[in-house]
Formats: structure tokens, C-alpha cells, sequence
């Protein structure tokens, strides 16, 4: 159960003027560094007060799921980002995706009218825009069950230095606290937990399998640099791979 301050001072605001207004989202981004500190029990306990309709299929784990669930799900909906790092921090293995993300979330306010939930390790790991014109609330997780939250204005105060990257959060606007799911929103955490099992699962494998073509790409480089005249049918029927592929690490042969 989340705490009654939480409840008055931003999520129900959050619920009154997603359903009033028009050109309105709200976006909440948890923080919390350790693992296991309550990011997902908090983020699923607040999705489900906002929208009583929150399920699994409100969940984003992989980062190409955000664009088309917050087009989808209906006006009011709560769309919980479980990897927020995953989906708003780019990484070289999903630059392009993450940066369509990023900009989505800049101008997807209307027509869409979603309440967007984000746990993230690290508050600066979003932009410098995200953080300073999408979130609208910010909770800061001190230990399992208990948070600081900051408004907009409190979330002016938080600073990064460059040099040491150490935050300095200022004061809050007020301190809360919240107990671990139980009942249904038990089964909601454990869903959670689940698919975020299999989406690291499923990245490793994808990883695995660039780490396989990084070295099968090695082997036909320096097949090429023993042999210069290996033909493209050649070496595609000893490496088991397309022409294609064979034609492209030529190619790039040639450049350097």
C-alpha cells in the first residue's frame, strides 16, 4: 500500500487532470540505485492507484515496445517503463531505438494523455529535456518502504557535478512510505519480475549471437587477407552465410 501523501499531493492531481484536461500527461520517474531496493513494487502500486485497468500488458521491458503501447492503450492509461535505463539511456546496442524514444517522449503529451511511470537507477540518466520539461514528479527511494518525492520546483534543486557525479538532492517536498504488494497487485510485481527475466534473457542471446557474427566476421577477414582470390560464393558456402554478407565485409576490406 502506498503512503496518503503520495496519494494527495501528486497522484491524485495526476488522475484528476489526466481525465479534465486536454494536451496533459504526467510522467513519474522513480529512482533508487540498489537492486532490490522496491523500484517495480512502488512503480506497480502507483500504475495501478492511477489506472485501475494497469496489467502486464501496461509493462515496457524492451525498448521497441513504448512507442506503440502508449499509441495503443486508451487516455489515462498507466504505461510502467520496468527498465527505464533500457528503454531512455543509449547504449551503442540500441542507439537508434532508445533515440526515437527519448524524442517520442518529448512531444507525445497530446493526443495521447497517458500517465507514464519510469524506474531508472539514476535520475541523470535521462536528458537534460526529459528531466527538466516531461517529469512531473520524482521519487527518490531511500530503502525499501520509504521515499523522498520532489515537485517540479524541488526538482530544480537537484544537481549533478560533472566532475564527481555526485548528486546533491536538496529538500524534498515531503517524505512517504508504502508496504510491499500483497493480493493482486502481488501477482501484477511477480508478472513484472517475470518479463523483466525475459528480456534479459533474451538480450544476452542477441548479445551471444553478435559476440558469434563479431567472430565469424574475424574468420573471413583473415581467409581473405591468406587468400585475397577466395571467391564470394567461396567463402560464403566455408562460412556457411549469405553472399551478401560476404560482399559487405569485401567491401569494407577495400576501404581500409
Amino acid at each position: 500500500m502506498i503512503g496518503e501523501k503520495l496519494k494527495k499531493y501528486g497522484l491524485d492531481v495526476a488522475k484528476r487532470n489526466l481525465s479534465e484536461k486536454e494536451n496533459y500527461d504526467w510522467v513519474n520517474v522513480t529512482v533508487g540505485w540498489m537492486e532490490g531496493c522496491g523500484k517495480t513494487d512502488l512503480g506497480v502500486q502507483i500504475c495501478k492507484y492511477v489506472d485501475p485497468d494497469y496489467n502486464e500488458e501496461n509493462m515496457v521491458v524492451n525498448p521497441k515496445d513504448f512507442i506503440p503501447k502508449v499509441k495503443e492503450l486508451p487516455r489515462g492509461s498507466a504505461i510502467h517503463i520496468i527498465e527505464g535505463a533500457d528503454v531512455f539511456f543509449a547504449q551503442e546496442s540500441s542507439k537508434k531505438i532508445v533515440i526515437k524514444n527519448v524524442k517520442f517522449l518529448t512531444k507525445c503529451r497530446h493526443p495521447y494523455h497517458k500517465f507514464i511511470q519510469i524506474d531508472i537507477p539514476n535520475f541523470f540518466l535521462l536528458t537534460w529535456y526529459v528531466r527538466a520539461h516531461r517529469t512531473r514528479s520524482l521519487i527518490r527511494i531511500i530503502k525499501r518502504g520509504w521515499f523522498w518525492s520532489y515537485n517540479i520546483e524541488r526538482m530544480k534543486e537537484i544537481i549533478q557535478d560533472q566532475r564527481t557525479k555526485r548528486i546533491y538532492w536538496g529538500k524534498p517536498s515531503f517524505k512517504d512510505g508504502w508496504t510491499r504488494c500483497t493480493g493482486e497487485l502481488r501477482k501484477l510485481y511477480e508478472a513484472a519480475e517475470r518479463l523483466k527475466a525475459e528480456e534479459a534473457e533474451r538480450s544476452d542471446i542477441e548479445e551471444e549471437k553478435k559476440e558469434k557474427q563479431i567472430t565469424k566476421k574475424e574468420a573471413i577477414m583473415k581467409a581473405l587477407e591468406i587468400n585475397p582470390n577466395l571467391t564470394t560464393i567461396e567463402l560464403a558456402k566455408m562460412f556457411n552465410t549469405t553472399q551478401r554478407y560476404i560482399r559487405e565485409i569485401k567491401q569494407e576490406v577495400r576501404v581500409k
